[in-house]
């Protein structure tokens, strides 16, 4: 192998070659024709050598296999991470309970970043729950979280304070399943021993008890008494096959119900089967599910975790009730009562599968992210790459998914593009190079630069693009502030929508207002939102770590969507609001001009109150510089303070207990240093907030600096204080200077 190509090891612990196994290989195969290599990495825990690395070696992947044996071998890490820097491993991705534990303590040793795969979790025993509550818990320290669906997404983004980063990656409908699969459903049959008029419905999956394989017992009776030439396959291994036995016994039905145990040729049987019953009370992306559809069987599913992302009720599959044997029976007799009905929903099933689980647009998004992670440009070595984009799967209610797409009809909306700007020269330079190197067409958009009479080379860098084939204007701001720049924008557009874009941001992808136009076409929203990380290419140690501290919940508000690249769907715009319909600004005015800083929440926020539309999307992300130095960022913190208080002395009802806890903070820093120095009392009372404090502050850089770096353990403590602090002393100056003089808001409609 090349000594300059991406070496990325791929972590399992597996026994056998299942959905996820069949995923890594497939993909490491797929992206051969990349600058990447992809080794096969699992454990020894038996005598011969595991399935996955056997079936790597065949396909010619390179394979790491650890020699320490058992459960919680420490040697395991340290072996692991001895590898990872002898054959210069540059990225750890981590599969499953055992990986993912051990690489999170291995990837500190070898200083390399940690991709943690999340497919979800069984609890099928209490040693399990065990493992997996451990496993969620590590699952923090990875540099990236990658779930299979958005319901695994939004439990990390709803339950855990680190909010760690999180991406959707969907399991991938593979090209090719088993090999020697008949494309005939009669044939398959025969080849399995049955009568070729024989229905069989199959179920495939562990046998556990959250993957519900008893409801399907329990509705075998109903269907025998209607479907005498019936079969129902269990397939698959698990501690719940003695239990499942011995129902079938009781029922009387072992000459209905059979379990074949683990097979190989899981293609023969998806191929089999005239239904694939999948009764799972928890799921993520089912791999099953997946095969099933790729192959054109027809598909009856319980409504649980991403399953609705794949099957679309009535259109690419059936969805019934979890936990019921009833609604089970009822969704497999309809299909089996209506031949038409099942060849629909099959051929249906797997034109939705190819379209949006394909396996090239899952190649792109793993690309994608390996490279934002190892911070590398964003293009990759594949001369004959297509360039077909994945596109995230939405849900049953999203209406994205049912619209027409806007490049076979050639009408692209005019889009205006409005940057206010004071004294960016050193920034605006590549702001406007990545709008000019937009794939949309250029007579369809303009660049309005909105100068708050800057008094550096920025009016002069706009001047010298003003003459290209796309119009970009330079527009006068005399009274400086971006409320008001972004209003002389406004009134100076003329596109359909309008998009608010700063002169200190990068724009990573070439499709960008193409994704905008697109995106605001299928959503019929009125305010697109998009996430706006602080990790743009060229971060020194200081910006990286105000970037991690501010993508916690102790560096930025809770409920805030700002730094989420994983959201897709409707959301309340007042945090990442920045594109419009022109319609809303006859709906709710322009921008506050006596906002110094966060006149996009308090527009925002009245967007939301008029009740229009907002929509994000993380294919509209645009990526931004933290500050560089504790000067800076204080400065920047007390903008926002100041600006918290005149939302809330204008909105009263946008107040929450977070917008003035940095008031509060430095308030009691203050009146109980004073206090304290009158009483013992007191002065324990201050003593134990304080400790308080500095514990929280000290568990939330704990935990950024083993995840990513040691040195964060220095810098994060005294960024949060001045992250605080900052919002804090603006608050209470704003709030000091609104109680001597009320501000008079001025009309903005």
């Amino acid at each position: 192998m090349a000594a300059h190509r991406i070496r990325i090891l791929h972590l399992i612990a597996s026994n056998f070659v299942g959905g996820p196994e069949k995923q890594i290989l497939h993909h490491a195969l797929d992206i051969r024709n990349s600058d990447v290599d992809v080794w096969v990495g699992s454990f020894r825990d038996q005598s011969e050598k595991t399935e996955i690395l056997k079936r790597a070696e065949e396909l010619g992947l390179p394979t790491y296999e650890t020699r320490s044996s058992g459960r919680f071998d420490p040697r395991a890490v340290f072996e692991l991470a001895s590898f990872l820097r002898r054959e210069r491993i540059r990225l750890l991705c981590t599969h499953g309970f055992k990986a993912n534990t051990i690489g999170a303590l291995a990837k500190n040793l070898a200083h390399i970043p940690q991709i943690a795969f999340c497919r979800g979790w069984t609890a099928e025993t209490l040693p399990v729950r065990v493992y997996e509550a451990l496993e969620r818990r590590f699952l923090l320290f990875a540099d990236r979280i990658i779930c299979v669906s958005e319901a695994q997404a939004e439990y990390f983004a709803t339950r855990h304070l680190f909010q760690p980063q999180i991406s959707v990656v969907h399991n991938a409908m593979l090209d090719s399943i088993d090999t020697g699969v008949s494309s005939n459903r009669e044939a398959s049959k025969v080849q399995l021993g049955f009568s070729p008029s024989t229905r069989l419905i199959g179920a495939v999956g562990r046998l556990s008890v959250e993957k519900g394989q008893r409801y399907l017992v329990g509705a075998a009776p109903e269907l025998a008494r209607e479907f005498k030439d019936l079969k129902i396959v269990l397939l698959g291994e698990g501690r719940e096959r003695t239990n499942l036995k011995r129902e079938v016994s009781r029922l009387g039905l072992d000459d209905l119900i059979i379990l074949p145990g683990f097979q190989k040729n899981v293609g023969c049987w998806m191929q089999a089967f005239d239904i694939l019953a999948n009764c799972s009370l928890t799921e993520g992306i089912p791999n099953a599910i997946l095969e099933a559809l790729a192959l054109g069987t027809p598909v009856v599913a319980t409504a649980v975790g991403g399953v609705p992302q794949l099957i679309r009720d009535r259109k690419t599959g059936l969805l019934v009730t979890a936990g019921s044997s009833e609604s089970l029976a009822c969704g497999l007799a309809e299909v089996l009562r209506d031949p038409s009905l099942a060849s629909r929903l099959g051929e249906a099933g797997r034109s939705w599968a190819q379209q949006h689980f394909s396996a090239s647009g899952q190649r792109e998004l793993l690309l994608g992210i390996y490279r934002e992670i190892l911070k590398l440009p964003t293009a990759w070595a594949n001369p004959d790459a297509t360039c077909d984009r994945f596109e995230a799967l939405a849900d049953t209610s999203n209406p994205l998914s049912e619209m027409p797409d806007m490049e076979s009809t050639k009408c692209w909306p005019f889009l205006s593009i409005v940057i206010p700007v004071r004294n960016e020269e050193n920034h605006l330079g590549p702001v406007l190079e990545g709008l000019l190197a937009q794939d949309y067409p250029r007579d369809r958009y303009e660049i309005l630069v909105a100068d708050g009479e800057s008094s550096d080379a920025t009016p002069q860098i706009v001047q010298s693009v003003a003459a290209g084939a796309v119009p970009v204007r330079l527009l006068r701001n005399p009274r400086r502030l971006a409320s008001a720049g972004r209003n002389v924008g406004v009134r100076q557009s003329i596109g359909e929508f309008v998009i608010f874009i700063d002169g200190h941001c990068k724009i990573p992808s070439k499709t960008f207002l193409r994704d905008t136009a697109t995106t605001f076409e299928k959503s019929g929203a009125e305010c697109l939102c998009r996430p706006q990380p602080l990790n743009i290419e060229g971060n020194g140690l200081f910006q990286n770590a105000v970037a991690l501290a501010r993508s916690t919940t102790l560096g930025h508000a809770r409920d805030s969507m700002i730094y989420d690249t994983a959201y897709e769907g409707v959301v309340n715009p007042c945090s990442a609001g920045a594109m419009y319909r022109r319609t809303v600004f006859k709906r709710v005015g322009y921008f506050d001009e006596s906002f110094d800083a966060a006149e996009d929440v308090e527009f925002n926020y009245r967007i939301l109150k008029a009740g229009l539309s907002a929509y994000m999307s993380p294919q509209l992300a645009i990526h931004y510089q933290p500050r560089a130095s504790f000067e800076a960022l204080w400065g920047q913190m007390q903008r926002y303070g100041r600006g918290r208080f005149r939302l809330i002395q204008k909105h009263p009802k946008t107040f929450s207990l977070t917008q003035i806890l940095p008031g509060a903070l430095l308030l009691w820093l203050v009146v109980g240093s004073i206090v304290a120095t009158m009483s013992r009392p007191a002065l324990e009372l201050f003593g134990i907030s304080l400790g308080i404090y500095g514990f929280v502050i000290l568990y939330f850089s704990l935990g950024l600096c083993w995840r990513h770096d040691l040195r964060y353990l220095l810098l994060c403590p005294p960024i949060f204080l001045t992250i605080h602090l900052g919002l804090g002393t603006g608050f209470l100056a704003e709030a000091l200077k609104i109680g001597r003089s009320r501000v008079s808001y001025p009309d903005v409609g």
